[in-house]
């Protein structure tokens, strides 16, 4: 038979079978229906395609000993913008010799290729209109040459790949999720409308738990492929007949016609036990699955009542394992009797929220319905800004779920709006709740209303604001109006702040994790260049002397640490300051008035020694010293880095705390180098006019 003959059959055997490939439901089954009648076709030993677009890569594999999907980093590195424009310029596409040697097949796609004992192939990309979405390779186990209309042919089917696949999600998008390729909304009623006649049922209803914070800490991309990866995972455990639509953003549903109570929950717990082998291996936060169930005709036979007694079930479950993590019936460490916890719950005078990780709320008590004005029956389901006023600054917030995720808690103070329209401030601590394996199962709050021991009779919230915020705002004008009023620069509290950081950052991975990422340790860093505010209120003469200070002079310039912390903690000439909180203000108070305070106490205003030094002030402190012994003075020059490090070694125990010192010796790299950076050779002082 001549080739054109033997390839004519062969595009009409693909025609015939485009219809069939069509046929398929889920991504997976047309994907690998695709490769393997390529494979079945072509006369090689393996077909491998890899589809990109949407940003979602799939691999589909197709060898003798069956077909395969895989996942993308199983067989190759992500593309690079790179890869993008060489495949885009290949044309006909390229045929490698020896899968060892070929400099454009990248190593964890050569490692596989040969250990399936693939020796060569022809790799041709798939595109669209001027647009690269993967690609196709045809392997061999033995070496083999190509001719030029084999080149061409095969160059064909990659084009007759890349239409079926455009065919496929166009026929599928009316009724298929596009991310995860599960039926949507529209696809899952039109099921319904065939599994309602049967007599009877079940619907499992699922929310993924600890999502949000999943796609907070490793990104929307990662979020997108774990989806993708659950999708994959409910179809293979379901059983046969099982209807699988993305309901929501996190939410799953499964149809199950024909299955009784016990079925239903025998599905639920195998899907619940390989989700958890799934993401055993992943760092925290790790998903769950919580998952509620409801039969028909038990239920009703309406699909919205259905999926109502399901979630209605779903949140009974979450309830239930937040109590399980909570209590205990025997005594183990770090959990209560189940009767004194509820107990506590509903007598507590302080408002108790409970949420799920993903912050919907599953219990109030009865002191935060009086509180918030919304009942219990109001609240399950909702999110804590449904009593949120739009007047807390958008940073505590921020700084609230920074904190909940690195350290597990958050104390600060918001305000929130009653349903009466009334305005109440919040003193608000909340933890997070972990059950015996260490997952995340949930937050508790307590919440108190402080609104009058707060406002001594004044309005409140406008006053908060401005006294916490105003000032922050105002930091940096007044650190450099006092730091002019030296003779320094600017650049001298940028060098104090970013020094400050690196010690903060490395005091939170080592003997502080209380600062590793959290609100406080902003704060410090920010307020670090208030250090010397105090100074504002000393005679320049007496700052700026080249010889030894009197007596007097020294005990005039020591006070600038009392002055500083006086000036910060003023709300206006003449006012008593007012007792609002504020993280910034208090640490900035801290460290204008304890940096110069010693570890052996020895050190001025107040004589403090050991931990009773605020950690704030004791970091800066150590900053501050290797910028002074790093610049030039009216009554020194400056000292290399070599003899700053040496100095504040020779000081633990003595003006330093022994356990900083080790953290700024195993980054005073980092701090030289940023010092450099920043450092202001012309020493000019800034003029204002």
């Amino acid at each position: 038979m001549d080739s054109g003959r033997r390839y004519t059959e062969i595009l009409d055997a693909l025609s015939a079978m485009g219809e069939e490939i069509l046929k398929a439901r889920q991504e997976e089954d047309f994907l690998a229906s695709l490769v393997g009648m390529l494979k079945r076709h072509v006369d090689c030993d393996a077909v491998i395609l890899r589809w990109l677009e949407r940003h979602i890569q799939t691999r589909a594999l197709a060898t003798d000993e069956g077909v395969q999907l895989v996942a993308p980093d199983t067989i190759g590195e992500p593309f690079t913008q790179e890869d993008y424009d060489r495949w885009l310029s290949v044309g006909d596409g390229i045929f490698c010799f020896d899968v060892r040697t070929a400099e454009y097949i990248k190593p964890t796609f050569r490692e596989h290729a040969l250990n399936l004992g693939l020796l060569c192939g022809f790799m041709a990309p798939l595109v669209r209109e001027g647009e690269f979405l993967g690609q196709l390779f045809f392997a061999w186990r033995a070496p083999r040459e190509l001719d030029d209309e084999t080149r061409h042919f095969l160059r064909k089917l990659a084009d007759y790949a890349t239409l079926n696949i455009t065919l496929f999600y166009v026929n599928k998008s009316r009724e298929l999720d596009p991310l995860t390729g599960l039926l949507n909304r529209t696809g899952l009623l039109r099921r319904w409308e065939v599994c309602s006649h049967q007599p009877r049922g079940a619907v499992l209803f699922a929310d993924l738990d600890g999502f949000k914070a999943m796609n907070d800490t490793r990104g929307h991309l990662a979020g997108d492929d774990f989806l993708r990866e659950l999708a994959r995972l409910l179809r293979r455990v379901a059983d046969p007949g099982t209807v699988v639509a993305r309901y929501g953003g996190d939410e799953f549903l499964l149809l199950v016609p024909g299955a009784g109570r016990d079925q239903a929950a025998q599905l639920r717990t195998r899907i619940v036990r390989e989700i958890r082998r799934q993401v055993e291996h992943l760092p925290p936060p790790r998903p769950m699955l919580s998952m509620g169930i409801a039969l028909w005709p038990e239920d009703g036979r309406d699909l919205s009542t259905l999926i109502q007694a399901a979630d209605q079930r779903m949140y009974q479950y979450k309830r239930r394992r937040v109590a399980l993590a909570l209590t205990s019936k025997g005594t183990a460490q770090g959990r209560l009797p189940a009767g004194f916890f509820e107990g506590w719950l509903a007598n507590s005078p302080d408002g108790i929220i409970i949420t799920d990780p993903d912050l919907s709320v599953l219990y109030v008590n009865p002191a935060y319905e009086r509180i918030s004005g919304y009942s219990a029956r109001e609240w399950i389901g909702k999110r804590p800004s449904l009593v949120s006023s739009g007047k807390t600054p958008r940073q505590v917030y921020r700084e609230m779920w920074m904190d909940l995720h690195s350290v597990g808690a958050w104390r600060g103070y918001v305000i929130n709006r009653k349903r009466s329209g009334g305005l109440w401030l919040a003193s608000l601590a909340i933890t997070k709740i972990v059950d015996r394996r260490g997952g995340l199962v949930g937050y508790v709050a307590i919440s108190r209303d402080v609104t009058a021991e707060m406002s001594s009779g004044r309005p409140p919230f406008p006053e908060v604001l401005d006294w916490g915020l105003h000032r922050e705002v105002l930091a940096f004008p007044l650190a450099l109006a006092a730091e002019v009023h030296h003779g320094g620069s600017r650049m001298r509290l940028e060098r104090v702040r970013h020094l400050t950081r690196i010690l903060v950052e490395a005091a939170g991975r080592g003997p502080y994790p209380e600062l590793h990422g959290t609100g406080w340790a902003r704060a410090i860093v920010e307020a670090s260049i208030l250090l010397d505010v105090g100074k504002i209120a000393i005679p320049s003469d007496v700052l700026n002397k080249a010889t030894p200070l009197t007596q007097e002079e020294t005990a005039l310039l020591r006070n600038h640490t009392v002055a500083g912390a006086e000036l910060l903690r003023a709300t206006a000439m003449g006012e008593e300051p007012p007792a609002w909180p504020n993280q910034f203000l208090e640490t900035a108070i801290a460290i204008a008035r304890s940096h110069h305070e010693h570890w052996d106490g020895s050190g001025y205003p107040d004589g403090l020694a050991g931990g009773a030094i605020p950690l704030e002030a004791r970091l800066v402190a150590i900053a501050d010293v290797y910028d002074a012994l790093r610049s030039e003075r009216p009554d020194k020059g400056p000292w290399p880095h070599a003899e700053a490090v040496e100095y504040i070694r020779t000081q633990a125990g003595r003006q330093f705390e022994p356990a900083l010192v080790d953290v700024f010796l195993s980054v005073a790299g980092d701090v030289a180098r940023v010092w450099d950076r920043l450092q202001d050779v012309a020493a000019a002082s800034l003029q204002i006019f």
